[in-house]
């Protein structure tokens, strides 16, 4: 079934997250494999005032990001164009804590502009969350912890508002591997009364996305453990093979982080 959709991340992501809710009768969440942090690329300064500069930003990924710079004193077109060459030359590859980490010497001016870029990569990587995918709401209202009360409708709002993803990922962790909390474990309050078995998976340093299951922490552990170890192994491989590399590599870098 999976290899139907093969050369659709999308549609593999709605449908495994589908089958495993399915599987676990609980609600089952996929986040869509990125890099760990964006990448700088490119950069351009456009002049727009004598005080004012546009920022385009270029990252890996072809993902562009803009944004204006203000300037203390007049800047040229040729001033901006230097700022930008320098700029590249120094952090070309680099993530946003890399580029923190770098002790060139600046100007104020490329001060300014580096800030700029950290703010908009920094903004970029907590943008990781917005593209997943959830299902098995509704095996979770036929539950008795959800048939009745505010809980359901606490959750509903979760949901809604996209805050139980978030909730999950503050149990985000470095190692590879399913990770359980059950209860009060979890680090955000408003799904202590849950429990969260949760998986990364993908290509460390390259693509990595979390896949994830909620539900009552009397949930059937066993079954989700092994439905979780199973799907990320799966979407491992296919991330793999749309990345055109080894499984068997690609499993001893997970293995060694």
């Amino acid at each position: 079934m999976f290899h139907q959709v093969e050369e659709n991340i999308e549609q593999w992501l709605a449908l495994a997250v589908s089958l495993l809710s399915q599987r676990v009768q609980n609600i089952a969440i996929m986040t869509s494999p990125k890099p760990p942090s964006c990448r700088f690329k490119h950069m351009e300064l456009v002049s727009l005032q004598e005080h004012l500069a546009l920022t385009v930003l270029v990252l890996g990924g072809a993902v562009v990001r803009q944004q204006l710079v203000n300037f203390e004193h007049p800047v040229t077109q040729e001033e901006l164009r230097s700022i930008a060459d320098k700029t590249v030359r120094n952090y070309a590859g680099l993530s946003a804590s890399q580029i923190l980490r770098e002790k060139t010497v600046l100007s104020p001016n490329e001060q300014k502009v580096t800030d700029c870029i950290i703010n908009l990569m920094r903004t970029e990587d907590q943008r990781s969350n917005e593209d997943s995918y959830i299902d098995g709401l509704h095996y979770l209202m036929n539950q008795p912890e959800f048939n009745t009360g505010n809980r359901i409708v606490s959750l509903i709002g979760l949901m809604e508002q996209r805050k139980l993803i978030e909730a999950m990922m503050e149990n985000q962790f470095d190692e590879y591997g399913v990770q359980v909390i059950i209860g009060k474990e979890n680090k955000a309050q408003s799904i202590q009364n849950l429990s969260v078995v949760m998986s990364r998976y993908g290509i460390p340093d390259e693509a990595i996305g979390t896949i994830g299951v909620v539900g009552p922490t009397r949930m059937h552990y066993g079954r989700t453990i092994s439905a979780i170890s199973f799907m990320s192994s799966m979407m491992s491989k296919l991330i793999c093979d749309l990345y055109g590399k080894n499984e068997q590599d690609n499993m001893g870098k997970m293995q060694n982080n």
